[in-house]
């Protein structure tokens, strides 16, 4: 499983016929806009459209999201909990598959223990707001993303020993020189109840604990805010 997360990463992979010919089903996109492979991440193969857009289509990993249904109720939490931080994000639906269309961005970075200082106070601010999530859903952040814990939590098991966290699925938008601000462009969000199966909360439960362990460790924050660290939320005891 560990090799092919990380050849799913490689970002030197060619869009595929199939995954050309499936977005090229979609009647909402020009197929002649439909661009190159950006790059693969932990939930979505993203792929230019225009000059200005990109497309995101699910990547079928076993931790993605499966549904359309899904993703319109992850995009909807996303922007009712973080509404100063979550990309514009509009999901367009074909059969039983779905796609994302975001802005491309140009100027970015992954949210790092090493920028973090630039950003702290809106990270504070999106953590407590992951609380009151988690406290009113049963749903949380992915805020490492699985290139961040590949990067970080594999890499540190095999002995590698990073020295910086990596929030894979958090970035930093410094399109306005010297007004960095942080943006979610991932809708994953950890099912901490049975909302999606057993099977996806047990696996969900299991990153939300390393994603929490890895947080305290290099950023000595609470993935649930720190007003709500007592909560007696039982899905996250």
């Amino acid at each position: 499983m560990i090799h092919t997360i990380r050849e799913h990463f490689s970002h030197e992979k060619e869009l595929s016929p199939k995954e050309r010919k499936l977005l090229e089903a979609f009647p909402y996109f020009d197929p002649t806009h439909i661009g190159d492979l950006v790059s693969r991440g932990g939930q979505h193969t993203v792929v230019r459209y225009g000059s200005d857009m990109v497309l995101k289509l699910p990547n079928g990993l076993p931790f993605a999201i499966k549904t359309p249904q899904a993703a319109q109720r992850n995009v909807a939490l996303l922007q009712q909990y973080f509404p100063d931080y979550m990309m514009p994000t509009e999901v367009y639906q074909v059969d039983s598959t779905y796609c994302l269309v975001q802005e491309y961005l140009r100027v970015y970075e992954p949210l790092t223990s090493r920028v973090l200082p630039e950003v702290k106070d809106q990270f504070h601010d999106m953590l407590d707001s992951n609380g009151q999530l988690i406290t009113d859903t049963g749903f949380s952040l992915e805020p490492v993303g699985g290139e961040g814990f590949w990067r970080t939590a594999v890499s540190r098991l095999r002995g590698d020993h990073p020295t910086d966290l990596v929030l894979a699925n958090i970035v930093v938008d410094r399109r306005t020189p010297g007004e960095p601000h942080l943006l979610i462009p991932d809708i994953g969000l950890y099912t901490l109840e049975a909302h999606d199966g057993r099977n996806y909360q047990a696996l969900s439960l299991l990153l939300f604990g390393l994603s929490q362990v890895l947080i305290r460790h290099y950023l000595d924050m609470d993935l649930r805010g720190e007003h709500l660290q007592a909560s007696n939320h039982t899905a996250v005891e």
